[in-house]
């Protein structure tokens, strides 16, 4: 009789101990976890506190990205997708979005006074068509769009910018601006142009030089590097040019066009 509640006593304590061994695991688990959801570089696009267990969170939209991934979890979800909030061990829990593979890229160049120097478009595919970053006054300058850092007179193409960034768009549009620094010219070479792209004019002129004026042709002219209109009979000095304008080189060729 004893031999068996001996028995019937261990077998209690087996069934119990089974019992509570799932009760044990669970209780292991948060009741309430952070989720969040970023790109590869940790910007954090959305993310939520404490969020109970039997709840949800829903995935963020960001630009063009289609899914998020979390490595600790090796689990995938959808933008825009309702996940239930059950991550399991880990109280923090991090969602990274998947790169998108762009189909073009647009490319725009413009000065500190808003004049665009130049744009193109071109093809992540197609490593056969070349553009050569712009130069400022013949002169090379760093240019920068967000994390995309060009240099004057580089030739670069749209592979070389699908490999070496990440994207999250189909279709960026990259807005470049100098970063160089300005420089104070020594001296200006100034041109007159007509319609007919013949010279008529020609002068050079001293940066600091206020007392020899430019001589303007008769007529209005057009300046698309500085945006600038002169007319005959303005009085400009290399001073002027000097002071009222930025300039990347210290000896700048300006263009006036007949307006």
């Amino acid at each position: 009789m004893k031999k068996h509640t001996r028995v019937l006593s261990l077998l209690m304590t087996l069934v119990l101990a089974l019992g509570l061994l799932p009760m044990a695991a669970f209780a292991a688990y948060p009741k309430a976890y952070n989720v969040s959801f970023q790109l590869k570089d940790g910007t954090v696009i959305d993310e939520y506190d404490n969020v109970s267990y039997v709840s949800s969170v829903t995935v963020p939209t960001h630009l063009d990205v289609e899914t998020w991934y979390c490595e600790a979890l090796d689990m995938e979800v959808a933008t825009g997708e309702t996940v239930p909030a059950d991550f399991g061990e880990d109280k923090n829990v991090v969602f990274v979005a998947d790169r998108v593979l762009p189909e073009s890229f647009t490319l725009n160049f413009c000065l500190p006074n808003g004049v665009e120097v130049d744009s193109a478009v071109l093809a992540p595919n197609n490593f056969m068509s070349f553009f050569t970053v712009p130069m400022v006054d013949d002169t090379s300058v760093n240019w920068a769009a967000d994390d995309v850092t060009l240099t004057g007179g580089q030739t670069i193409t749209g592979q070389d910018l699908d490999l070496d960034y990440v994207w999250y768009e189909k279709n960026p549009v990259l807005n470049f601006d100098v970063t160089s620094e300005a420089v104070y010219p020594d001296a200006f070479t100034v041109k007159f142009i007509d319609n007919n792209g013949d010279l008529v004019r020609e002068q050079t002129v001293g940066a600091r030089n206020f007392f020899t004026p430019v001589t303007v042709p008769a007529g209005t002219w057009f300046c698309p590097r500085q945006n600038a209109v002169v007319g005959e009979g303005d009085y400009i000095t290399g001073q002027t040019l000097d002071l009222d304008y930025t300039w990347y080189s210290y000896h700048p060729v300006v263009e006036f066009h007949a307006n």
